[in-house]
């Protein structure tokens, strides 16, 4: 059997003519960037594409964008604002070649930006629709910052600008409150950014009882370089953290699914502080406002307090002076009514021993007048007899004596303890004792005031104390109901 023989060289100029014979114009080609590198020296640009089927790939070129060429990597970057990157779907032209050293490639003329917008655009909406389904994108808003927050946890890069500027606005704020922030390094662009914002937020979720809430920022960019905001994986982290998220993302375009899911957005790093500090700012003025109202309030109680104390002032004055009045008449009558029933009892008595004694005297002279009589008639003889009488007649006489001196001694006494119960009557209700008890007595002209419409402003009146007196006069007079 006869083998044909050809050299690989010649067989590549075959597969060379053929490609070129059958490849006449460019192509627009769909594929995705699995990889990509920049020659130093040349400034060729190196792409490996892709085509897949799931996780499986099921084709590979090689790609290059020539330097002579790079215009057209340049204009996708100026409209899409970002950079090639792996894991783009791209719309490319290319010329299909066939190097008989290098092999197959495509020559890259130009990248159409739109279709990987779209593209992207495509892939954040299936996000979303994922997220909305699970009851993900409303999930962090349960949480709400607290009153003051202070312990900030950022994940930002630690060079990057919105950082700086996240902290310049921290620390110029205007009631100079004081804020604790960490910053939790991650990379905010680029094929590894999602995987480290994710782990970053791992990281402040385990230890989350140090801190408020935690802060997404970054400076700002395109669609592209913002992209990975847009990550699903991001998106699920935030929605399962235990703190409130703000995200301060600086993008052109109208929001990322980061903002969608976090508790607060803010439009810039700088927003984002200025949100923290006006949360603060609300609280201190809440705090103010409450202590205005609670000052008013005790100022207002105080006065009504001072108002009905001098309400109270002047209807005891008044009432004391009524009682007064009062006591001073029940006084001066219950004196009058003692004199009286002394005299009148001392009067009684005295009539009483003038009687015993006008009924003594007579009933006595007749007695002895009798017995005198008796002894004339008797003579000697009956002397000692008439003795004998004479001794019993005294004896009556004596013991009528005693019965009067003893009745005499009861009533005496029994005048003299009902003077005495009149006497600490009269003392009880002593005006001077009354006095020295915080009584007062006014007297106008000398006579006691028993009422405030005896007296007109001007009038000059007297108070009487204890201590002494005060003489002063009337600025307003006012009856109590």
């Amino acid at each position: 059997m006869t083998h044909i023989q050809i050299r690989l060289s010649d067989l590549n100029s075959l597969v060379s003519e053929v490609v070129r014979d059958n490849f006449p114009s460019p192509l627009w080609i769909v594929a995705e960037v699995a990889s990509l590198s920049v020659a130093k020296g040349s400034g060729h640009t190196y792409l490996e594409l892709v085509e897949k089927s799931g996780s499986r790939t099921v084709a590979q070129a090689r790609g290059n964008i020539w330097n002579t060429n790079r215009a057209a990597l340049l204009d996708f970057e100026r409209v899409t604002r970002g950079q090639l990157a792996p894991g783009m779907e791209v719309l490319i032209s290319a010329q299909v070649t066939f190097h008989a050293q290098y092999g197959y490639s495509l020559n890259i003329l130009a990248i159409d930006p739109n279709f990987t917008l779209g593209d992207m655009a495509r892939r954040r909406q299936q996000v979303i629709d994922r997220l909305t389904a699970e009851n993900l994108i409303d999930r962090n808003k349960q949480f709400a910052l607290p009153l003051v927050p202070q312990r900030i946890a950022v994940i930002s890069s630690s060079t990057a600008a919105g950082w700086q500027d996240f902290q310049k606005r921290i620390a110029q704020n205007r009631g100079e409150y004081w804020f604790d922030l960490h910053l939790i390094p991650a990379l905010m662009q680029g094929n590894q950014a999602a995987t480290s914002i994710c782990d970053a937020l791992a990281h402040v979720d385990a230890c989350s009882q140090r801190f408020d809430c935690v802060v997404i920022i970054r400076g700002g960019g395109g669609a592209v370089d913002l992209h990975c905001f847009d990550s699903e994986p991001i998106a699920r982290a935030i929605a399962g953290m235990s703190l409130p998220v703000v995200s301060g993302i600086g993008h052109e375009r109208d929001t990322s699914i980061c903002d969608m899911v976090a508790c607060y957005t803010a439009a810039t790093p700088t927003a984002a502080a200025e949100l923290l500090i006006q949360r603060v700012e609300m609280f201190e003025a809440a705090m103010d406002g409450l202590w205005a109202r609670a000052s008013t309030r005790a100022r207002c109680l105080l006065e009504e307090q001072t108002n009905c104390l001098q309400l109270l002032e002047l209807r005891l004055g008044i009432s004391t002076q009524g009682a007064l009045t009062r006591h001073e008449q029940i006084l001066s009558r219950t004196a009058g009514q003692a004199r009286n029933a002394v005299n009148t009892l001392l009067d009684r008595h005295e009539r009483s021993l003038g009687q015993l004694a006008a009924f003594a005297k007579p009933a006595a002279r007749a007695a002895l007048g009798l017995h005198a009589r008796a002894l004339e008639r008797a003579g000697a003889s009956a002397g000692a007899c008439c003795l004998a009488h004479m001794r019993e007649l005294g004896a009556s006489l004596a013991q009528a004596e005693r019965q009067i001196a003893h009745g005499a001694e009861r009533l005496l006494a029994g005048a003299a303890h009902a003077l005495d119960l009149a006497e600490r009557d009269v003392r009880a209700n002593d005006p001077g004792r009354i006095l020295a008890r915080g009584y007062s007595i006014t007297r106008r002209a000398g006579s006691t005031l028993r009422s405030v419409e005896d007296l007109e402003p001007g009038a000059q009146i007297e108070t009487i104390l204890a201590s002494g007196r005060i003489t002063s006069r009337v600025e307003r007079t006012e009856e109590v109901v």
